[in-house]
């Protein structure tokens, strides 16, 4: 945290407390994409998502009962770090999850790769030596580590194949760092060197990037025969610490909601359950998008805490209260304030209705 000011530190804070409040419910009529672009746009910077991701992985750490938690984690939170790039957590934030959401299926995958790893260990530790060696004598510094596949990611893989148990070539693999960009192309061709390709398994993420920015090279390749083949990930060290933490700059980059320029907004309610509302959104607005009957029954609003007037502009993370009465009644006035297409139309809606007496 010293590369920060005390100003900076406690926006920060603030930041990831007010993403840390949004509230997603299992079943409930915000899709969780809304949720996680809510999270995304409140917590703005990405250094602020990370002390968010923090705080949601040390309450699955320390508290393995609170299965709402977990569900939440898996469907909101590992998403969320897989936006801004940072790998590690959300692989950890899943399988921690995983382990709570569903303990038999989280202990049958384990069991799946400590047999399938048993039965490969010997020919993958081979491989690194051969490759540790090459590479020395290639004149390339590099550092060679083996790799397993996270658990969720495998459980996945083995639901698609409806309790198939098939092949993943990609199990275990071994990752090799390197210093500079250019000496990712370097060591490729010394793997290629010293084990056979497999046709049509490289991808180059270097030249093309993923949409959250991770950069890698992925190769496959045959272990002379023994057992199937083994993936081969190569990165520079820059990559690497990116694809562990992710990258400010793509976040940027990617998420126009960041600094206002997108076209919605995220307000939440007292409970903390997100509404995905058009830009320039009023607590009119809000109060059609909660139900109709809100609507109606309008009579004012308060956002984190204070009494706003009916045409106030909502913004992202604004926590809205809405004062409504059981009398209920269509304002015409509400149409000079609405500003979304729903509610100017339910409020159209209603001024047309029969009146009954």
């Amino acid at each position: 945290m010293d590369r920060f000011d005390s100003t900076e530190v406690v926006t920060m804070a603030e930041r990831a407390r007010r993403a840390l409040d949004v509230r997603w419910v299992r079943g409930g009529r915000t899709p969780s994409r809304h949720v996680i672009e809510a999270v995304l746009a409140i917590g703005e910077e990405r250094d602020a998502l990370l002390v968010a991701l923090g705080s949601v992985l040390e309450r699955l750490r320390t508290d393995p009962s609170d299965v709402e938690h977990a569900h939440a984690s898996l469907s909101v939170w590992a998403p969320v770090a897989a936006k801004i790039g940072a790998t590690a957590l959300e692989h950890e934030i899943e399988d921690r999850a995983f382990a709570i959401v569903d303990r038999p299926a989280y202990e049958a995958v384990a069991r799946y790769v400590a047999g399938a790893g048993g039965a490969r260990a010997e020919a993958i530790a081979s491989a690194k030596l051969a490759l540790e060696r090459e590479l020395q004598e290639f004149g390339l510094s590099a550092t060679v580590s083996g790799r397993t596949k996270h658990l969720y990611s495998v459980h996945k893989k083995l639901a698609a194949r409806r309790g198939e148990v098939p092949e993943l070539h990609d199990l275990f693999g071994l990752r090799i760092v390197v210093p500079e960009s250019a000496d990712c192309y370097a060591a490729l061709g010394v793997v290629h060197l010293a084990f056979r390709p497999v046709q049509r398994r490289f991808k180059d993420y270097i030249a093309r990037p993923k949409a959250n920015g991770y950069q890698s090279l992925h190769t496959v390749v045959e272990l002379d025969g023994s057992g199937p083949p083994l993936e081969v990930q190569i990165r520079s060290e820059a990559m690497h610490r990116e694809a562990e933490r992710g990258s400010a700059a793509h976040f940027r980059y990617k998420h126009p909601a960041v600094g206002g320029g997108d076209r919605w907004v995220y307000p939440l309610t007292p409970a903390g359950e997100v509404r995905r509302l058009p830009r320039g959104s009023t607590p009119v607005d809000f109060a059609y998008a909660i139900h109709t009957e809100v609507g109606r029954g309008y009579r004012g609003a308060r956002i984190d805490g204070y009494a706003v007037p009916a045409g106030y502009a909502i913004k992202t993370g604004d926590v809205v209260e809405i004062v409504h009465t059981h009398r209920l009644r269509t304002v015409a006035e509400h149409l000079l304030v609405a500003h979304s297409p729903r509610s100017r139309n339910r409020i159209r809606a209603g001024l047309l209705a029969p009146v009954s007496y």
